[in-house]
């Protein structure tokens, strides 16, 4: 079963309205279509569809929408794999607030994918979608915290960190707690 995002499970018996809403240019309309489209959500699963949907609501300003056209830049899935063409778009998203771009910017900086590798700027970007509520970025913040990557070792803000998300029930997170 895929891990559908909790924002589109509910969008079943509404979806012709947001379909609608779409077609009359509502970009978040548009941004939570092609969420439900990538997943197949009450849809048969089309990435290539999602990508319009994404474009166009990104376009519209949705920086959400921007973040999940950058994912799909960044592993190839509907259009051709592409790290810096991700990293273009990962980056204005992070800025306009998308927590979850900011992570995966972060990832890509890390690995030297798409930009030159900078673990400082890396720690930056795992802080600011960390304290923006992404899981993800707290994750990886206290994974840099452990190995002293971009940052001294601190294993204490480490399992803070990833105790705060394994009280909210982020299963990575408690399993991350007891490899620590």
């Amino acid at each position: 079963p895929v891990n559908k995002p909790a924002a589109v499970a509910h969008v079943g018996p509404h979806l012709a309205a947001v379909e609608r809403a779409c077609e009359a240019k509502d970009r978040a309309a548009c941004g939570v279509l092609g969420v439900v489209v990538k997943y197949g959500i009450g849809v048969p699963g089309d990435h290539k569809r999602a990508v319009a949907l994404f474009r166009q609501s990104c376009e519209a300003g949705s920086m959400r929408a921007c973040g999940q056209l950058a994912y799909q830049y960044d592993v190839g899935t509907g259009v051709p794999k592409d790290p810096v063409r991700a990293v273009e778009l990962y980056r204005p998203a992070c800025e306009g607030g998308s927590y979850a771009s900011c992570a995966d910017l972060g990832v890509m900086y890390f690995h030297g994918t798409g930009v030159a590798e900078d673990e400082s700027r890396a720690v930056a970007l795992f802080r600011q979608a960390c304290d923006g509520g992404s899981a993800l970025g707290c994750t990886n913040l206290a994974a840099m915290y452990i190995r002293g990557y971009g940052v001294a070792k601190d294993a204490a803000k480490a399992v803070a960190l990833v105790q705060r998300e394994c009280d909210r029930r982020v299963t990575n997170a408690c399993i991350q707690l007891g490899e620590i």
